[in-house]
């Protein structure tokens, strides 16, 4: 069981150079606890008051996700209070590839506690 991952991306596998020069190296990422999911599913939840229900925006839970679990990054020497503005510029494909791993790293939980059971 680990409670972290490195994830490497290197520049020949990027497309475009300027990308490759300021996204590649080095990223880890760690297991969420309880309180940060929590806190990335609050963030996330908007109340319709004239409905009077929640509702989970679905990008919003992802970036906050990201937020919670990514610790360090190549463009960023410290990643222990992230900027949500620098999550929300990261190019698509390379949100996409983070949340993927992000999910497998917490996902590693699920499955271990349904092996023991």
């Amino acid at each position: 069981m680990t409670s972290e991952k490195t994830l490497n991306l290197l520049k020949k596998e990027f497309d475009d150079p300027k990308e490759a020069e300021e996204y590649a190296g080095k990223y880890l990422l760690r297991r969420w606890t309880w309180g940060s999911k929590n806190r990335a599913i609050s963030q996330a939840t908007k109340i319709d008051l004239i409905k009077q229900e929640s509702i989970l925006d679905t990008g919003e839970y992802q970036n906050q996700t990201l937020a919670q679990c990514l610790i360090s990054a190549p463009f960023e020497h410290s990643l222990k209070d992230p900027n949500m503005d620098m999550i929300d510029n990261l190019p698509c494909w390379l949100g996409d590839i983070l949340i993927k791993h992000v999910r497998l790293v917490n996902r590693e939980t699920t499955v271990e506690r349904q092996k023991n059971s």
